[in-house]
């Protein structure tokens, strides 16, 4: 799905529920050996992302973008 990370729409509670898979999936990989600070601070930005998206789906609620 491609979508604006700036100014686009908000995504909808199925939207949310269609991302979700792929960023648990993306977060829960174990990398071997040392990661760079700045990729594991992407990692857990991600992984903020996806408790976000997981109580807009949990609520029944749009993800709003600002």
């Amino acid at each position: 799905m491609a979508h604006p990370d700036d100014g686009g729409p908000d995504l909808t509670q199925p939207q949310c529920a269609a991302i979700l898979p792929r960023l648990k999936e993306i977060t829960d990989r174990r990398s071997e050996g040392s990661i760079d600070p700045l990729l594991q601070q992407h990692i857990d930005e991600t992984r903020q992302l996806v408790v976000v998206l997981q109580l807009c789906i949990e609520k029944d609620v749009d993800l709003l973008l600002g």
